[in-house]
């Protein structure tokens, strides 16, 4: 992605004109990169569960610290959701993500305790 393209959406983000600097510009690639993986990952990981299974436990927590992390950011910089629209739905996507991960994962593992077995996503 162009650097006028990503500062584009950046601003229709609320964040303000932003003028080209070539490490911002590696970091913002780096960070798409990242997360666009992570995203690749994760959608793997939702196709086929029990192949993934070690990735899908960590995808809970995963994302209770990306939201935690984003929810303080956001405090600290005091963002508003009518300058910036986006972040509340960043934080919430993030502890959505983690419950529905979670919940299926303890209600299984309890189930499991309960009957005197092994805890096991496949079951």
């Amino acid at each position: 992605m162009s650097w006028e393209s990503a500062s584009e959406q950046l601003y229709l983000m609320g964040a303000g004109r932003i003028e080209y600097r070539p490490l911002l510009d590696y970091w913002l690639k780096m960070a798409s990169a990242t997360f666009g993986c992570i995203g690749i990952a994760s959608m793997l990981a939702g196709m086929r569960p029990h192949r993934f299974e070690g990735w899908v436990r960590l995808l809970g927590p995963f994302h209770v610290f990306l939201g935690v992390v984003l929810a303080v950011a956001a405090t600290k910089n005091q963002l508003r959701p009518d300058v910036h629209p986006t972040f509340v739905a960043d934080i919430s996507f993030c502890f959505l993500t983690a419950l529905l991960i979670m919940i299926p994962l303890g209600v299984n593992y309890f189930r499991c305790v309960r009957e005197g077995g092994v805890a096991d996503s496949r079951d």
